[in-house]
């Protein structure tokens, strides 16, 4: 059973699924308070608060985190992990986004590759109505101009199999291949030396923040098809075993067996 509202804490993640396969971090950020988030993944890349800390608020699916662009900033624990240099991989979130900044890059996720080197910087970041990838010198906005602010968004980004350049990396937006405007720069050997993972900005500097929020983040050490990144859009848990009744009650209401029933409190409940 899966539903587009989010899991209640406590929910197991249903690893023998096949898009729980190549899972490195997997954080359903439900927690809705306190300073360190759970991955769910089974290789304990938890993550904790370092600088400001992001604010849990309620989202259209259930609790995210609001990154307020000035200093916060929660490091995920990942040093490579099988996601470094041109092996294939798969980073796809779902958030809604303040602001973007006219040729500043806001970061939405820090991967602390070597800055001075080329083709080895990884960084997701928020420019120009769009989504920003920095290799290094290397810059490439994906739909540049077409995003809004305060409107949710699934992003992916992939770097498929056999990849040699920085180019080659793609970026899907709503489950839709984006179109990649060069910024600054020209292809590099793509060689990207990730570590120190982190949301919002840099985990060693707390620098370059994002005006963002945030409602579910999964990295793959694998490149997804196409029709597996529409679908986790769609369905983002169908990776959980729900229970047969699961009720949500907050600002949607309640949800039982996929019927919206009017809202009675603000709290969890199974029966």
């Amino acid at each position: 059973m899966s539903s587009s509202i989010k899991p209640v804490l406590g929910s197991q993640l249903e690893l023998g699924h096949t898009l729980s396969n190549g899972l490195v971090g997997f954080w359903l950020l439900n927690e809705g308070s306190g300073e360190t988030v759970q991955d769910l993944s089974g290789n304990s890349h938890n993550g904790s608060t370092s600088f400001g800390s992001p604010t849990w608020v309620a989202g259209d699916r259930g609790h995210i985190l609001d990154f307020d662009g000035t200093d916060d900033v929660l490091g995920l624990g990942i040093q490579n992990a099988g996601m470094y240099g041109n092996h294939e991989r798969t980073i796809i979130f779902r958030a809604r986004f303040d602001s973007f900044d006219i040729g500043t890059n806001e970061t939405i996720l820090d991967a602390n590759g070597d800055v001075g080197t080329a083709g080895k910087f990884f960084n997701i970041n928020l420019e120009d109505n769009g989504i920003s990838l920095v290799f290094n010198s290397h810059r490439v906005i994906f739909d540049k101009g077409v995003l809004s602010t305060g409107v949710y968004y699934t992003v992916a980004v992939v770097v498929p199999a056999g990849s040699t350049l920085t180019s080659d990396v793609i970026c899907y937006i709503d489950g839709v291949l984006a179109t990649p405007t060069t910024e600054a720069g020209s292809a590099q050997t793509l060689d990207t030396n990730v570590g120190n993972w982190a949301l919002g900005g840099s985990s060693l500097s707390g620098a370059s923040t994002g005006d963002f929020q945030i409602d579910w983040l999964y990295a793959y050490e694998c490149a997804l098809l196409s029709s597996e990144i529409a679908l986790l859009g769609r369905e983002p848990f169908i990776m959980f075993d729900r229970d047969p009744i699961e009720l949500w009650v907050g600002s949607v209401g309640v949800a039982v067996g996929g019927t919206i029933l009017p809202q009675i409190t603000s709290a969890y409940m199974r029966i």
